[in-house]
Protein backbone atom coordinates (compact mmCIF):
# COMPACT_ATOMS: atom_id res chain seq x y z
CA UNK A 1 0.00 0.00 0.00
CA UNK A 2 1.35 3.33 -0.91
CA UNK A 3 2.17 5.60 1.95
CA UNK A 4 0.53 8.35 -0.04
CA UNK A 5 -2.76 6.46 0.19
CA UNK A 6 -2.78 6.26 3.99
CA UNK A 7 -3.92 9.77 4.59
CA UNK A 8 -6.74 9.28 2.10
CA UNK A 9 -7.86 6.03 3.74
CA UNK A 10 -7.65 7.54 7.18
CA UNK A 11 -9.72 10.48 5.99
CA UNK A 12 -12.25 8.15 4.36
CA UNK A 13 -12.69 6.16 7.59
CA UNK A 14 -12.96 9.30 9.66
CA UNK A 15 -15.51 10.73 7.30
CA UNK A 16 -17.60 7.55 7.39
CA UNK A 17 -17.43 7.49 11.20
CA UNK A 18 -18.39 11.14 11.42
CA UNK A 19 -21.34 10.66 9.10
CA UNK A 20 -22.52 7.69 11.15
CA UNK A 21 -22.12 9.64 14.37
CA UNK A 22 -23.94 12.67 12.98
CA UNK A 23 -26.79 10.47 11.75
CA UNK A 24 -27.24 8.80 15.11
CA UNK A 25 -26.30 11.76 17.33
CA UNK A 26 -28.77 14.23 15.81
CA UNK A 27 -32.07 12.39 15.84
CA UNK A 28 -33.98 15.54 16.79
CA UNK A 29 -34.95 16.94 13.40
CA UNK A 30 -37.78 19.37 14.17
CA UNK A 31 -39.20 21.32 17.14
CA UNK A 32 -42.49 23.21 17.38
CA UNK A 33 -41.94 25.21 20.52
CA UNK A 34 -45.58 26.23 21.10
CA UNK A 35 -48.07 23.98 19.34
CA UNK A 36 -51.44 24.83 20.93
CA UNK A 37 -51.33 28.60 20.34
CA UNK A 38 -50.80 30.66 17.22
CA UNK A 39 -47.46 32.43 17.30
CA UNK A 40 -47.06 35.87 15.68
CA UNK A 41 -45.09 36.12 12.46
CA UNK A 42 -42.55 38.33 14.20
CA UNK A 43 -41.58 38.66 17.82
CA UNK A 44 -42.66 36.63 20.85
CA UNK A 45 -46.17 35.60 21.83
CA UNK A 46 -47.28 38.11 24.50
CA UNK A 47 -49.25 36.64 27.41
CA UNK A 48 -50.93 38.71 30.13
CA UNK A 49 -50.50 36.92 33.43
CA UNK A 50 -53.85 35.98 34.99
CA UNK A 51 -54.05 37.28 38.54
CA UNK A 52 -56.82 34.93 39.69
CA UNK A 53 -55.70 33.33 42.97
CA UNK A 54 -52.17 34.63 42.30
CA UNK A 55 -51.96 36.36 45.69
CA UNK A 56 -51.90 32.99 47.44
CA UNK A 57 -50.59 30.68 44.70
CA UNK A 58 -48.42 32.90 42.55
CA UNK A 59 -48.89 33.49 38.84
CA UNK A 60 -49.38 30.42 36.65
CA UNK A 61 -48.84 30.97 32.94
CA UNK A 62 -50.97 30.14 31.13
CA UNK A 63 -53.95 29.71 33.42
CA UNK A 64 -56.97 27.48 32.74
CA UNK A 65 -58.92 30.65 31.96
CA UNK A 66 -56.50 31.44 29.14
CA UNK A 67 -55.86 27.95 27.72
CA UNK A 68 -58.18 24.99 28.46
CA UNK A 69 -55.31 22.74 29.54
CA UNK A 70 -53.55 25.50 31.45
CA UNK A 71 -50.31 24.53 29.68
CA UNK A 72 -48.09 25.46 26.77
CA UNK A 73 -47.86 22.44 24.48
CA UNK A 74 -44.78 21.64 22.43
CA UNK A 75 -43.87 18.86 20.02
CA UNK A 76 -40.73 17.55 18.38
CA UNK A 77 -39.83 14.91 15.81
CA UNK A 78 -37.25 12.17 16.17
CA UNK A 79 -35.72 10.06 13.41
CA UNK A 80 -33.64 7.10 14.48
CA UNK A 81 -32.79 3.95 12.54
CA UNK A 82 -32.03 1.90 15.64
CA UNK A 83 -35.44 1.79 17.32
CA UNK A 84 -34.11 3.34 20.53
CA UNK A 85 -35.96 5.15 23.30
CA UNK A 86 -34.91 8.72 24.06
CA UNK A 87 -34.80 10.85 27.20
CA UNK A 88 -35.82 14.49 26.94
CA UNK A 89 -36.29 17.52 29.14
CA UNK A 90 -37.52 21.04 28.42
CA UNK A 91 -36.25 24.10 30.27
CA UNK A 92 -37.46 27.70 30.15
CA UNK A 93 -35.56 30.86 31.06
CA UNK A 94 -36.46 34.54 31.40
CA UNK A 95 -34.09 36.46 29.14
CA UNK A 96 -35.29 39.99 29.88
CA UNK A 97 -33.79 40.20 33.38
CA UNK A 98 -30.93 37.78 33.85
CA UNK A 99 -27.27 37.55 34.68
CA UNK A 100 -24.88 36.06 32.11
CA UNK A 101 -24.79 32.30 32.44
CA UNK A 102 -21.01 32.09 32.15
CA UNK A 103 -18.30 33.99 34.01
CA UNK A 104 -15.18 35.29 32.27
CA UNK A 105 -13.34 32.01 32.81
CA UNK A 106 -16.18 29.87 31.46
CA UNK A 107 -17.53 28.69 34.80
CA UNK A 108 -21.00 29.51 36.00
CA UNK A 109 -21.49 33.20 36.77
CA UNK A 110 -21.72 33.81 40.56
CA UNK A 111 -25.24 35.26 40.22
CA UNK A 112 -26.49 32.99 37.40
CA UNK A 113 -28.42 30.86 39.89
CA UNK A 114 -30.59 33.94 40.54
CA UNK A 115 -31.88 33.77 36.96
CA UNK A 116 -35.51 32.77 36.62
CA UNK A 117 -35.61 29.35 34.95
CA UNK A 118 -37.65 26.21 35.32
CA UNK A 119 -38.75 22.95 33.75
CA UNK A 120 -41.53 20.54 34.68
CA UNK A 121 -43.96 21.65 37.39
CA UNK A 122 -42.49 19.06 39.74
CA UNK A 123 -38.98 20.46 40.00
CA UNK A 124 -37.60 17.12 41.21
CA UNK A 125 -38.70 15.33 38.05
CA UNK A 126 -35.85 14.58 35.71
CA UNK A 127 -35.89 13.52 32.07
CA UNK A 128 -38.97 11.97 30.52
CA UNK A 129 -38.83 9.07 28.06
CA UNK A 130 -40.26 8.44 24.63
CA UNK A 131 -41.38 5.12 23.26
CA UNK A 132 -39.01 3.32 20.91
CA UNK A 133 -38.69 5.40 17.76
CA UNK A 134 -40.20 3.51 14.80
CA UNK A 135 -38.53 3.37 11.44
CA UNK A 136 -40.75 6.13 10.01
CA UNK A 137 -39.88 8.48 12.88
CA UNK A 138 -41.84 9.75 15.88
CA UNK A 139 -43.61 12.95 16.90
CA UNK A 140 -43.43 13.54 20.68
CA UNK A 141 -45.91 15.89 22.33
CA UNK A 142 -45.74 17.28 25.85
CA UNK A 143 -46.59 20.40 27.85
CA UNK A 144 -45.20 22.78 30.46
CA UNK A 145 -46.29 25.77 32.49
CA UNK A 146 -44.38 28.72 33.91
CA UNK A 147 -45.05 29.27 37.60
CA UNK A 148 -43.59 30.79 40.73
CA UNK A 149 -40.82 29.15 42.76
CA UNK A 150 -39.93 26.87 39.82
CA UNK A 151 -37.14 25.12 41.78
CA UNK A 152 -39.40 24.20 44.73
CA UNK A 153 -36.98 25.86 47.13
CA UNK A 154 -37.33 25.09 50.87
CA UNK A 155 -37.18 28.78 51.76
CA UNK A 156 -40.63 29.34 50.26
CA UNK A 157 -42.27 26.78 52.54
CA UNK A 158 -43.82 28.21 55.68
CA UNK A 159 -45.83 26.16 58.18
CA UNK A 160 -45.98 23.34 55.67
CA UNK A 161 -47.41 25.54 52.88
CA UNK A 162 -45.45 26.35 49.72
CA UNK A 163 -45.71 30.05 48.81
CA UNK A 164 -45.02 30.23 45.09
CA UNK A 165 -45.99 33.91 45.15
CA UNK A 166 -42.73 34.47 47.05
CA UNK A 167 -40.86 34.19 43.73
CA UNK A 168 -43.32 35.03 41.00
CA UNK A 169 -42.45 34.58 37.31
CA UNK A 170 -40.55 37.53 35.90
CA UNK A 171 -42.10 39.61 33.20
CA UNK A 172 -40.48 39.99 29.79
CA UNK A 173 -39.17 37.54 27.23
CA UNK A 174 -38.55 33.81 27.63
CA UNK A 175 -36.63 31.25 25.61
CA UNK A 176 -36.89 27.46 25.68
CA UNK A 177 -34.25 24.74 25.59
CA UNK A 178 -34.90 21.11 24.67
CA UNK A 179 -32.31 18.46 25.58
CA UNK A 180 -32.59 15.02 23.95
CA UNK A 181 -30.38 11.90 24.21
CA UNK A 182 -30.68 8.13 23.89
CA UNK A 183 -31.80 6.66 27.20
CA UNK A 184 -28.59 4.66 27.58
CA UNK A 185 -26.53 7.87 27.68
CA UNK A 186 -28.66 9.20 30.53
CA UNK A 187 -28.35 5.84 32.28
CA UNK A 188 -24.57 6.18 32.21
CA UNK A 189 -24.83 9.13 34.59
CA UNK A 190 -23.46 11.71 32.18
CA UNK A 191 -25.88 14.38 33.41
CA UNK A 192 -25.34 15.63 36.99
CA UNK A 193 -28.25 15.31 39.38
CA UNK A 194 -28.34 19.10 39.90
CA UNK A 195 -29.02 19.57 36.17
CA UNK A 196 -31.53 16.76 35.80
CA UNK A 197 -33.27 17.79 39.05
CA UNK A 198 -33.36 21.59 39.20
CA UNK A 199 -34.60 21.35 42.82
CA UNK A 200 -31.31 19.72 43.86
CA UNK A 201 -28.51 22.16 44.73
CA UNK A 202 -24.85 21.24 45.04
CA UNK A 203 -23.32 22.50 48.29
CA UNK A 204 -26.28 24.90 48.63
CA UNK A 205 -25.70 26.26 45.11
CA UNK A 206 -27.98 25.69 42.13
CA UNK A 207 -26.61 24.77 38.71
CA UNK A 208 -28.07 26.96 35.95
CA UNK A 209 -29.06 24.46 33.19
CA UNK A 210 -28.61 27.00 30.39
CA UNK A 211 -25.03 27.49 31.54
CA UNK A 212 -24.42 23.76 31.81
CA UNK A 213 -25.69 22.82 28.33
CA UNK A 214 -24.66 25.95 26.42
CA UNK A 215 -21.38 26.97 28.10
CA UNK A 216 -20.42 24.22 30.52
CA UNK A 217 -19.63 20.50 30.38
CA UNK A 218 -23.00 19.60 28.87
CA UNK A 219 -22.20 21.15 25.52
CA UNK A 220 -19.58 18.48 24.68
CA UNK A 221 -21.29 15.23 25.68
CA UNK A 222 -21.45 12.91 22.62
CA UNK A 223 -24.97 11.94 21.71
CA UNK A 224 -26.62 14.77 23.67
CA UNK A 225 -28.53 17.13 21.39
CA UNK A 226 -29.49 20.59 22.61
CA UNK A 227 -31.85 22.91 20.76
CA UNK A 228 -32.59 26.46 21.92
CA UNK A 229 -35.41 28.67 20.73
CA UNK A 230 -35.34 32.39 20.29
CA UNK A 231 -37.50 34.54 22.55
CA UNK A 232 -40.81 32.81 21.85
CA UNK A 233 -42.80 34.10 24.84
CA UNK A 234 -43.18 37.43 26.63
CA UNK A 235 -45.07 37.73 29.91
CA UNK A 236 -46.79 40.90 30.96
CA UNK A 237 -48.61 41.88 34.15
CA UNK A 238 -51.52 44.29 33.81
CA UNK A 239 -53.32 44.79 37.15
CA UNK A 240 -56.94 45.33 36.16
CA UNK A 241 -59.01 47.91 38.00
CA UNK A 242 -62.25 46.24 36.90
CA UNK A 243 -61.30 43.15 38.89
CA UNK A 244 -62.00 45.09 42.07
CA UNK A 245 -60.22 46.26 45.22
CA UNK A 246 -59.74 43.85 48.10
CA UNK A 247 -59.62 45.12 51.68
CA UNK A 248 -58.09 43.04 54.46
CA UNK A 249 -60.99 42.65 56.91
CA UNK A 250 -58.68 42.64 59.94
CA UNK A 251 -58.03 45.66 62.13
CA UNK A 252 -60.38 48.29 63.50
CA UNK A 253 -61.41 50.00 60.26
CA UNK A 254 -65.09 50.28 59.42
CA UNK A 255 -66.75 48.12 56.76
CA UNK A 256 -69.65 50.52 56.19
CA UNK A 257 -68.36 51.71 52.79
CA UNK A 258 -67.87 48.22 51.36
CA UNK A 259 -69.57 47.62 48.01
CA UNK A 260 -69.57 44.81 45.47
CA UNK A 261 -66.40 45.99 43.70
CA UNK A 262 -64.54 47.05 46.86
CA UNK A 263 -64.51 45.07 50.07
CA UNK A 264 -63.49 41.84 51.75
CA UNK A 265 -65.55 39.22 49.90
CA UNK A 266 -63.98 35.85 48.96
CA UNK A 267 -64.62 36.73 45.31
CA UNK A 268 -62.49 39.90 45.57
CA UNK A 269 -59.86 38.06 47.59
CA UNK A 270 -59.48 35.60 44.69
CA UNK A 271 -59.43 37.99 41.74
CA UNK A 272 -58.72 41.60 42.83
CA UNK A 273 -55.36 42.93 41.67
CA UNK A 274 -55.49 46.00 43.92
CA UNK A 275 -55.92 46.84 47.58
CA UNK A 276 -56.23 50.13 49.43
CA UNK A 277 -52.89 51.19 50.86
CA UNK A 278 -52.63 52.23 54.50
CA UNK A 279 -49.06 53.31 55.02
CA UNK A 280 -47.28 53.81 58.30
CA UNK A 281 -47.46 57.31 59.72
CA UNK A 282 -45.11 58.33 62.49
CA UNK A 283 -47.36 59.21 65.47
CA UNK A 284 -44.97 62.03 66.32
CA UNK A 285 -45.74 63.74 63.03
CA UNK A 286 -47.94 66.80 63.51
CA UNK A 287 -48.70 70.07 61.76
CA UNK A 288 -50.02 73.33 63.16
CA UNK A 289 -52.86 74.44 60.94
CA UNK A 290 -54.93 77.61 60.61
CA UNK A 291 -58.47 76.61 61.73
CA UNK A 292 -60.10 77.81 58.51
CA UNK A 293 -61.80 75.82 55.76
CA UNK A 294 -61.25 77.60 52.46
CA UNK A 295 -61.62 76.92 48.75
CA UNK A 296 -58.06 76.34 47.71
CA UNK A 297 -58.96 76.79 44.05
CA UNK A 298 -59.73 80.48 44.67
CA UNK A 299 -57.63 81.34 47.73
CA UNK A 300 -55.04 84.02 46.89
CA UNK A 301 -51.53 84.34 48.20
CA UNK A 302 -52.48 87.49 50.07
CA UNK A 303 -55.40 85.67 51.67
CA UNK A 304 -53.11 82.87 52.77
CA UNK A 305 -50.61 85.35 54.23
CA UNK A 306 -53.34 87.16 56.15
CA UNK A 307 -54.52 83.91 57.73
CA UNK A 308 -50.98 82.95 58.64
CA UNK A 309 -50.04 86.38 60.05
CA UNK A 310 -53.12 87.13 62.13
CA UNK A 311 -53.99 83.73 63.59
CA UNK A 312 -52.70 83.62 67.19
CA UNK A 313 -50.38 80.81 68.08
CA UNK A 314 -52.79 79.34 70.62
CA UNK A 315 -55.55 79.26 67.97
CA UNK A 316 -53.67 76.96 65.60
CA UNK A 317 -54.95 73.40 65.35
CA UNK A 318 -52.55 70.49 65.77
CA UNK A 319 -53.33 68.02 62.98
CA UNK A 320 -51.84 64.56 62.51
CA UNK A 321 -51.86 63.02 59.03
CA UNK A 322 -54.02 59.92 58.80
CA UNK A 323 -55.31 57.22 56.48
CA UNK A 324 -58.93 56.27 55.89
CA UNK A 325 -60.99 54.85 58.74
CA UNK A 326 -63.62 53.69 56.22
CA UNK A 327 -61.94 51.77 53.39
CA UNK A 328 -63.62 52.04 49.96
CA UNK A 329 -65.02 55.49 50.78
CA UNK A 330 -62.12 57.28 49.07
CA UNK A 331 -61.27 54.77 46.29
CA UNK A 332 -63.70 54.11 43.46
CA UNK A 333 -63.60 51.97 40.31
CA UNK A 334 -64.55 53.25 36.89
CA UNK A 335 -65.32 49.96 35.08
CA UNK A 336 -65.70 51.63 31.68
CA UNK A 337 -62.28 53.30 31.80
CA UNK A 338 -60.86 50.34 33.75
CA UNK A 339 -59.40 52.87 36.18
CA UNK A 340 -59.36 53.60 39.89
CA UNK A 341 -60.19 57.06 41.20
CA UNK A 342 -58.68 58.32 44.45
CA UNK A 343 -60.50 61.05 46.34
CA UNK A 344 -58.74 63.06 49.00
CA UNK A 345 -61.57 64.01 51.40
CA UNK A 346 -62.16 67.61 52.39
CA UNK A 347 -62.12 68.75 55.99
CA UNK A 348 -65.36 69.63 57.74
CA UNK A 349 -65.87 71.89 60.78
CA UNK A 350 -66.25 68.79 62.93
CA UNK A 351 -63.35 66.91 61.35
CA UNK A 352 -60.29 68.98 60.58
CA UNK A 353 -57.98 66.32 59.20
CA UNK A 354 -55.46 65.61 56.48
CA UNK A 355 -55.93 62.18 54.96
CA UNK A 356 -53.58 60.31 52.67
CA UNK A 357 -55.26 58.08 50.07
CA UNK A 358 -53.47 55.36 48.13
CA UNK A 359 -53.70 51.98 46.43
CA UNK A 360 -51.14 49.28 45.74
CA UNK A 361 -50.94 46.08 43.76
CA UNK A 362 -51.39 42.80 45.61
CA UNK A 363 -49.01 40.71 43.50
CA UNK A 364 -45.32 41.48 43.85
CA UNK A 365 -42.85 41.17 40.98
CA UNK A 366 -39.08 41.39 40.79
CA UNK A 367 -37.27 43.11 37.93
CA UNK A 368 -39.07 44.11 34.77
CA UNK A 369 -40.10 47.38 33.15
CA UNK A 370 -42.90 49.30 34.79
CA UNK A 371 -45.35 51.64 33.06
CA UNK A 372 -47.78 53.64 35.17
CA UNK A 373 -50.52 55.72 33.58
CA UNK A 374 -52.02 58.26 35.97
CA UNK A 375 -53.95 61.48 35.74
CA UNK A 376 -52.45 63.39 38.65
CA UNK A 377 -54.28 66.31 40.30
CA UNK A 378 -52.76 69.75 39.98
CA UNK A 379 -50.85 71.06 42.98
CA UNK A 380 -51.05 74.83 42.41
CA UNK A 381 -54.14 76.99 41.88
CA UNK A 382 -54.32 79.86 39.41
CA UNK A 383 -52.65 82.12 41.98
CA UNK A 384 -49.72 79.65 42.22
CA UNK A 385 -50.71 78.76 45.75
CA UNK A 386 -50.06 75.18 46.81
CA UNK A 387 -53.17 73.19 47.71
CA UNK A 388 -51.30 70.85 50.07
CA UNK A 389 -51.41 67.72 47.90
CA UNK A 390 -48.41 65.54 47.09
CA UNK A 391 -48.55 63.09 44.18
CA UNK A 392 -46.49 59.96 44.70
CA UNK A 393 -45.81 56.75 42.77
CA UNK A 394 -43.82 54.15 44.68
CA UNK A 395 -42.06 50.93 43.82
CA UNK A 396 -41.84 49.48 47.30
CA UNK A 397 -40.56 46.18 48.61
CA UNK A 398 -42.97 43.59 49.92
CA UNK A 399 -42.58 43.00 53.63
CA UNK A 400 -42.30 39.22 53.77
CA UNK A 401 -39.66 36.59 54.56
CA UNK A 402 -38.84 35.98 50.88
CA UNK A 403 -38.01 39.46 49.62
CA UNK A 404 -34.65 39.93 51.31
CA UNK A 405 -32.02 41.83 49.38
CA UNK A 406 -28.74 40.19 48.43
CA UNK A 407 -26.34 40.01 51.45
CA UNK A 408 -24.35 43.20 51.99
CA UNK A 409 -20.94 43.01 53.65
CA UNK A 410 -21.29 46.53 55.08
CA UNK A 411 -24.80 45.83 56.29
CA UNK A 412 -28.20 47.45 55.78
CA UNK A 413 -30.01 49.67 58.26
CA UNK A 414 -32.03 47.42 60.56
CA UNK A 415 -35.13 49.62 60.42
CA UNK A 416 -36.70 52.02 57.92
CA UNK A 417 -36.18 55.18 59.96
CA UNK A 418 -33.35 54.07 62.21
CA UNK A 419 -30.99 56.88 61.21
CA UNK A 420 -27.22 56.88 61.06
CA UNK A 421 -26.89 55.29 64.51
CA UNK A 422 -29.10 52.31 63.67
CA UNK A 423 -27.48 48.89 63.85
CA UNK A 424 -26.45 47.16 60.64
CA UNK A 425 -27.79 43.80 59.45
CA UNK A 426 -26.48 41.55 56.65
CA UNK A 427 -29.86 41.27 54.92
CA UNK A 428 -32.98 43.43 54.80
CA UNK A 429 -36.20 43.15 52.85
CA UNK A 430 -37.08 46.82 52.43
CA UNK A 431 -36.47 48.59 49.15
CA UNK A 432 -38.11 51.68 47.74
CA UNK A 433 -38.01 53.82 44.60
CA UNK A 434 -40.12 56.95 44.86
CA UNK A 435 -41.45 59.40 42.32
CA UNK A 436 -42.92 62.21 44.37
CA UNK A 437 -44.24 65.44 42.91
CA UNK A 438 -44.70 68.17 45.45
CA UNK A 439 -44.35 71.89 45.98
CA UNK A 440 -41.17 72.57 47.93
CA UNK A 441 -41.61 74.23 51.30
CA UNK A 442 -38.88 76.58 52.52
CA UNK A 443 -37.41 75.80 55.87
CA UNK A 444 -34.17 77.78 55.73
CA UNK A 445 -33.85 81.38 56.97
CA UNK A 446 -33.89 83.88 54.15
CA UNK A 447 -30.43 85.19 55.02
CA UNK A 448 -28.74 81.79 54.86
CA UNK A 449 -30.13 80.10 51.78
CA UNK A 450 -31.76 82.39 49.22
CA UNK A 451 -34.06 82.45 47.39
CA UNK A 452 -36.74 82.05 50.04
CA UNK A 453 -40.24 83.17 50.87
CA UNK A 454 -40.49 86.34 52.93
CA UNK A 455 -42.45 85.44 56.06
CA UNK A 456 -45.64 87.41 56.81
CA UNK A 457 -45.58 89.59 59.94
CA UNK A 458 -48.71 90.44 61.93
CA UNK A 459 -48.64 94.20 61.32
CA UNK A 460 -52.08 95.38 60.20
CA UNK A 461 -50.75 98.82 59.37
CA UNK A 462 -48.12 97.58 56.94
CA UNK A 463 -49.41 95.71 53.90
CA UNK A 464 -45.92 94.77 52.84
CA UNK A 465 -45.32 93.19 56.23
CA UNK A 466 -48.28 90.82 56.37
CA UNK A 467 -48.70 90.36 52.62
CA UNK A 468 -45.19 90.22 51.17
CA UNK A 469 -44.89 89.96 47.39
CA UNK A 470 -45.09 86.51 45.88
CA UNK A 471 -41.54 85.32 45.18
CA UNK A 472 -40.39 85.33 41.58
CA UNK A 473 -39.83 82.00 39.92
Amino acid sequence: MSTRALPFLAFALLLACTREEERSARPLVSVQWISNLTLPEEGPLVIDMDGTDAVKQGFRVPSERQVPSGRFHFRFRLNDGQGRRFAYKLYYQNTASKFPEAAAGGGQHPQAAENFYGSWENASEGFRYTIAVPEEGLWVEDAFRIHGDPRDEPRFVQDGVRHREGRNPRTGTYRLMLVVMPEEILAEGCIPEAVECIACPVNDHYVEPFWYFLHGPGRNIPGVQVEVSGDVLALRSRPEARNGIYIDPGGERSHEAFVEECGASPHLDAQADWTQHFHHIDPATGMEQVPTIADLDTLTYAGYCAQRAFTPKDALVQVHPSTSHTPCSTVHIDPIANAIELRNPASTPDALRKESVGIRTRNALSYGRYRVRCELPRLLNEHDLWNGLTNAIWLVGRDDPWSALRPCAGGYLASYDGGSKDKRVERANYAEIDFEILKGVSYCPQRSFPPDYAQPVADANDLAAWAPPFPEA
